[in-house]
């Protein structure tokens, strides 16, 4: 996934989309077709990460509504944004975008990371029973 991870320095974001050439490889790691979502991460998180199913024309946004630093494509296929001591990393994967809060050492009991969500309309949000956030159109 690295090779379609292109940082857009006029703009400061990061954007990674599939090539429809490329069909055979992608549907190889996950079943999908190749040109199954884009993702637009700006260097600075507060605008908003958005992950778009190409398909359906779906887009979706989350914002932290935390303080972070500016993001900084790191290993490849990994956009990291620094939060004192603390990181917020977006893996690009063939099937998906993936998310961590990485805490490498105990700071408190509980730690809040707070997202504003931004969905279409007729599309909702809803909890699974392991506490991931599933989208439903």
């Amino acid at each position: 996934t690295k090779d379609y991870l292109k940082q857009d320095q006029k703009e400061n974001v990061f954007n990674f989309a599939i090539p429809k050439s490329n069909d055979k490889q992608a549907k190889e790691h996950t079943g999908r077709i190749a040109d199954a979502y884009e993702a637009t991460l700006p260097t600075n998180a507060k605008k908003g990460i958005t992950y778009t199913d190409t398909k359906n024309q779906i887009g979706i946004t989350v914002i932290p509504k935390f303080r972070t630093g500016d993001g900084k494509k790191v290993d490849g296929d990994h956009i990291v944004y620094p939060m004192d001591g603390q990181n917020l990393i977006y893996t690009l994967k063939y099937n998906g975008l993936k998310e961590d809060i990485v805490v490498p050492k105990y700071t408190a009991n509980e730690l809040d990371f707070r997202f504003e969500l931004s969905l279409p309309s007729g599309v909702a949000a809803r909890l699974d029973k392991k506490g991931n956030i599933g989208i439903y159109s």
